[in-house]
């Protein structure tokens, strides 16, 4: 239904520990996409620390599987973790979702706005979409706009 009413909305998923070691998920997932008729390209997962490094490896095949039939992958609390930058690295994300904390801080404290905006600006530099969490009103996201 939302493919008929909106065209180019992307769905987002939030992908567990336990659904990206299944090694039958990207089956069931094709299933799924076949069956609602949504386009690999339209379909986004998101992903954290804690789900890709219980077994890095086999997360990276996984996620590189998923990459190849279309469908996006974005790291989500990016910021919080210690490895943020091992999954820019390792994994083949298209998207950055900056944590939320950091945007919870940006008219309190000079080095969040900074720190928000460089993320930012990294995500951009390396061809990903960025997403800054917890924008609940006009004047943070113009706060991040005016760059």
């Amino acid at each position: 239904a939302w493919n008929a009413i909106t065209p180019d909305l992307t769905v987002m998923v939030n992908l567990s520990v336990r659904q990206l070691a299944d090694e039958r998920f990207l089956e069931r997932v094709a299933r799924v996409l076949d069956e609602s008729g949504l386009p690999a390209e339209r379909l986004c997962f998101e992903v954290t620390e804690t789900a890709v490094m219980e077994d890095p490896e086999y997360s990276a095949r996984a996620l590189h599987a998923l990459r190849e039939v279309g469908i996006g992958i974005a790291i989500d609390d990016f910021g919080k973790g210690y490895s943020s930058f091992a999954y820019l690295k390792h994994f083949p994300a298209t998207e950055l979702k900056v944590d939320q904390t950091f945007v919870a801080d940006l008219f309190r404290d000079e080095r969040s706005l900074q720190l928000v905006r460089s993320m930012i600006d990294l995500g951009h530099n390396l061809g990903l979409g960025v997403t800054a969490e917890g924008v609940e009103d006009a004047a943070t996201l113009e706060r991040l706009r005016a760059g």
